[in-house]
């Protein structure tokens, strides 16, 4: 059953070219972090031999050898992964990019490329050119990030490394920062190339991230003043709805019962008779004006006045006329 499962869906061209930028994107990774780990060694080797004392300098590098072969271990897991149909095939599933096609047989399991759907069924292939490359990237990304859902060690590894990346960053720049300005200390070159050109591939690698936070940081003074604003803005005295009807409830509401309602026993917005033991909010403009406590609560979610007599309740000094006006009723 779990074969012919398998056998009768079919991935979208645009899915398939979108696994394949994956792949890319995880063998940059593993180019990059070997790339590291060269420099890095190499670097120490030179520091060791040329009697460069730059001890901070020395502990970071070997930091970032460590992280380096932790992002290794990780891509290369998330490698192995992305290469499995049966993962792929959920994966797409769940992207809305899986057409089933029935009566269908696959003699090889080996790529995603043999399940590749026919192109009548297939809406991707109408895509432009541009279009279809923009589809690709985001979906790559959305492909990447579902395969570490399903696997949840790969995802807590990833945000893990990103923390490292980031404490990495933030000690490069100081380290970078406080090595003496000696223009003719081939040590201090070697040291700021390294920093730096880590530091601008670390960028590089985060940047949406970066830029999510620049942009929340923009605007979040923005946000504030206009939240200020608001507030300064809202007369005084005003109430919202939940307040008003939490107020009314704990003196008005009722469990009904004939001898506790005057006038007509209906509700006049549903126009429905009360039942024994329904709750009832009698307002206190009028002792007639009275309605499902729950009908009450959805009119006043649009209009904070009685449904009878248009008393308002929208703020206190009108609450307490209200109730000054019931209590002269009673008297």
């Amino acid at each position: 059953m779990e074969q012919q499962l398998i056998e009768n869906r079919r991935v979208s061209q645009l899915f398939c070219k979108s696994v394949e930028s994956c792949k890319r994107i995880a063998l940059g990774h593993l180019v990059y972090c070997i790339c590291k780990i060269i420099i890095a060694v190499v670097l120490l080797t030179i520091n060791g031999i040329k009697s460069c004392l730059w001890e901070d300098a020395n502990t970071w590098m070997i930091i970032v050898i460590a992280e380096s072969i932790l992002e290794i271990v990780l891509f290369s897991i998330l490698m192995k992964l992305i290469k499995k149909t049966p993962t792929l095939l959920n994966v797409g599933e769940e992207l809305h990019q899986v057409i089933y096609a029935e009566n269908s047989q696959i003699d090889n399991y080996g790529d995603i490329s043999e399940f590749l759907a026919n192109e009548n069924d297939d809406q991707t292939i109408l895509y432009p050119e541009r279009e279809f490359d923009k589809k690709k990237l985001l979906l790559a990304q959305q492909i990447m990030s579902e395969i570490l859902k399903i696997h949840s060690p790969l995802k807590y590894s990833k945000h893990f490394v990103f923390l490292i990346n980031q404490g990495l960053l933030i000690w490069g720049f100081i380290i970078g920062f406080e090595v003496p300005w000696d223009s003719d200390d081939e040590c201090r070159n070697r040291l700021l190339i390294t920093i730096y050109v880590f530091l601008f591939y670390t960028v590089c690698q985060y940047l949406d991230v970066y830029l999510l936070i620049i942009i929340v940081g923009l605007c979040l003074p923005f946000f504030i003043c206009f939240l200020i604003y608001l507030k300064i803005k809202q007369p005084k005295g005003k109430k919202d709805a939940n307040q008003i009807l939490e107020d009314l409830k704990k003196q008005y509401l009722i469990k009904y019962s004939p001898n506790l309602i005057e006038g007509n026993p209906e509700c006049k917005i549903c126009m429905q008779t009360y039942q024994l033991e329904d709750e009832v909010l009698k307002l206190p403009c009028h002792e007639s004006h009275n309605f499902h406590y729950i009908c009450i609560s959805a009119w006043f979610k649009v209009n904070l006045s009685c449904p009878i007599c248009r008393k308002s309740y929208e703020d206190e000094e009108g609450n307490n006329e209200n109730i000054k006006n019931a209590n002269q009723v009673e008297q």
